[in-house]
This record gives C-alpha cells, sequence and structure tokens, in this order.
C-alpha cells in the first residue's frame, strides 16, 4: 500500500493533475481512507527532495538572491488565504461538485495555454504576485497548483522555462513548512520498510515527473494534460449530479 500511495504522490504532486483532487475522487469511488498524517508526511518529504534534487545547481540562485524575495512574494497569497479561508476550503474536500468544477477550471486553463505564444519576460514582481494569486485558487481539491501557476505565467509573457522554475521555487519551500511542522507524526507509522518503500517511490516517480512536465511545457503540449482533467471532471460532476 506504502509503495502505491508513493507513486500516486510522486505523479500526482507535480503534474497538473491535481493531487487533492484525486484523493476526493478515490474517496468517493472505492471508499478508500487516506493514510494517518505520518506517512502523507514522509511522501510529501519524498516529493520535496525529489524538488530539490532535480534544481539543484540553481538552489543558490534562486533562493540566495532578488529571485528568493520574488518566491516569498508569490507565497504570501495562498498563505494568508488558507489561514483566513480554512474552514472554505476544507468544506470543498466534502463537496463533489466543487471538486467537478474545480476540475473544469483546471482543463480550461490548461487547453487555453495551447494558444499562447511565449514571450520570454523576465520575471518581476508584478508577475510573481499574480501567479502567487492564481495559486491560491489551488486550495480548492480539483484545482491543479502547477497547472495553474505554470499557465498564469505563461499568459502574463514568461518563457516556459522560467514559468515552469518558478512554480516550483514556491513549491519547495511551502512543502518543507508544512512537513516540518507536522514531523512529529512520522513516529505513528508503525512499517518501517513500508514507509521506506513509500519513499524511494514517491521520490523516483516524483523526479521523473518533473522531466515529464519541464519537458510538456517547454514542448509547449502542456495543454494536453487539460484533456485528462475535463475527463475527471466529468466523473466528479456526474457522481455530484
Amino acid at each position: 500500500m506504502e509503495v502505491a500511495l508513493g507513486i500516486v504522490q510522486g505523479i500526482t504532486e507535480f503534474l497538473p493533475v491535481s493531487s487533492s483532487g484525486h484523493l476526493v475522487l478515490l474517496e468517493e469511488v472505492f471508499g478508500y481512507n487516506p493514510p494517518g498524517v505520518g506517512l502523507e508526511v514522509v511522501l510529501h518529504l519524498a516529493t520535496a527532495l525529489a524538488v530539490a534534487v532535480f534544481f539543484w545547481r540553481r538552489l543558490k540562485g534562486i533562493y540566495l538572491s532578488r529571485y528568493g524575495l520574488l518566491v516569498i512574494l508569490g507565497l504570501l497569497p495562498a498563505g494568508l488565504a488558507g489561514a483566513l479561508l480554512k474552514d472554505f476550503f476544507e468544506a470543498a474536500f466534502s463537496n463533489l461538485l466543487a471538486v467537478g468544477l474545480s476540475f473544469l477550471l483546471t482543463s480550461f486553463v490548461l487547453l487555453g495555454t495551447k494558444f499562447l505564444k511565449p514571450k520570454g519576460k523576465p520575471i518581476n514582481w508584478k508577475i510573481a504576485l499574480f501567479v502567487g494569486l492564481a495559486q491560491v485558487l489551488a486550495l480548492l481539491p480539483g484545482v491543479s497548483r502547477s497547472g495553474i501557476t505554470i499557465a498564469v505565467g505563461l499568459a502574463l509573457g514568461l518563457a516556459p522555462e522560467e514559468a515552469f522554475l518558478f512554480s516550483f521555487a514556491m513549491l519547495l519551500p511551502a512543502v518543507l513548512g508544512a512537513a516540518v511542522l507536522e514531523a512529529k507524526d512520522i513516529a505513528s507509522v508503525g512499517n518501517p520498510l513500508g514507509l521506506s518503500l513509500g519513499f524511494l517511490a514517491s521520490f523516483g516517480f516524483g523526479l521523473g515527473s518533473l522531466w515529464l512536465l519541464r519537458h510538456a511545457v517547454v514542448s509547449r503540449w502542456f495543454w494536453a494534460f487539460g484533456l485528462y482533467t475535463l475527463v475527471l471532471a466529468g466523473i466528479s460532476l456526474a457522481l455530484a449530479l
């Protein structure tokens, strides 16, 4: 079970298909019970490590420079919204109609990138803020964080590589911060071997997903993921109605 969850985490955490939306659908269709917080923390740490390894040569330039200030600016809107509107966003996890509409939004956003022409603008505080505001929507299950942040970055004129980089530069500190806050729960996981295998699966598939997503963004077929989320939107709405 831990390995399977690690694979799902590694794939859906990075690809623009919404890991939270998948979780809600799995609960509804298969009666899936989420693992304890301890396992979730370990799997999130594995995907955080995958991001760190993938961007290893650029980490110093990302966080120990002006770029790091732009990352902080991009993180602020979602952090504030998550704190102030926590009950609202949590309620969406038990509302299949909201999940279906969120998947639909993700689909339209992704499919819309097919018609964008990259302009190659450098990242600045205005773009960082707008990308951060878009990330607020990703607090809803069904809205892909990587999908909406990369798409908005592209729409605002960022080069594909820059949009991809900034999206995941915002992800790493957020995931690490959340994992540190919940690290005490790791001790509650009773199967060290399963935990280790789940970590390795999440890390390995996370690296593969990052490579695939970067290739999709740079090669301009990023929009195609919208077809998959459109199917998920249809399933969610059918179950809700």
